[in-house]
């Protein structure tokens, strides 16, 4: 259990920094496509 902890949090460390980067990556694109189709329709 001990030499496991360490991996486990390693882990919990990147799915969770992995999720927060995403997560606005994501809204940016979503946002993006909408700017974009916003300017092409003006």
């Amino acid at each position: 259990m001990h030499e496991y902890a360490p991996e486990y949090a390693t882990y919990e460390y990147f799915s969770s920094a992995a999720t927060f980067v995403m997560v606005p990556f994501n809204l940016m694109c979503q946002y993006g496509i909408i700017g974009n189709l916003l300017v092409r329709e003006g």
